[in-house]
């Protein structure tokens, strides 16, 4: 059996990115919520890193998409609906979810366009969660969570 490799940027930068970019937007909140100078900048630094890491991850090899945190799929058969859950679901995921990571920041600073996005995303996403449902990939566990 050969060794998995190790993906430079899906298994050592996005990590770390996504670990400094979560304390930021936390902060960002916080300091808008009391009105003070620098929460929209954060907000902007933080979200923008979350929604191009979850961009990225949407295109990552296969091997390092399994090296990645499991959010209760549960292994699929072989089946019509493989290529559309393995190839299709991971990519529509990775891009709504960075769609409604920008929305939700352009509706924290109020700018328009701020609702087109957050229901394109969120329509996507559930789309892949039917998507995944059907296809048996997701438990029942992890739908009701």
């Amino acid at each position: 059996m050969e060794p998995v490799r190790r993906n430079f940027l899906y298994d050592d930068v996005l990590p770390l990115v996504a670990r400094i970019s979560w304390p930021l937007v936390a902060l960002g909140l916080v300091l808008k919520f009391l009105l003070l100078r620098g929460g929209n900048v954060l907000l902007m630094v933080g979200i923008g890193n979350l929604a191009v890491i979850y961009y990225l991850c949407a295109f990552a090899p296969a091997k390092a998409r399994s090296s990645q945190p499991d959010f209760g799929y549960e292994p699929v058969a072989t089946s019509d609906t493989a290529f559309l859950v393995e190839a299709v679901a991971p990519k529509v995921q990775g891009i709504a979810t960075s769609v409604t990571l920008i929305g939700t920041l352009f509706k924290l600073l109020f700018w328009k366009g701020a609702t087109s996005m957050l229901l394109t995303g969120t329509l996507s996403l559930a789309i892949v969660l039917a998507i995944q449902l059907y296809a048996n990939r997701l438990s029942r566990k992890t739908l009701l969570a």
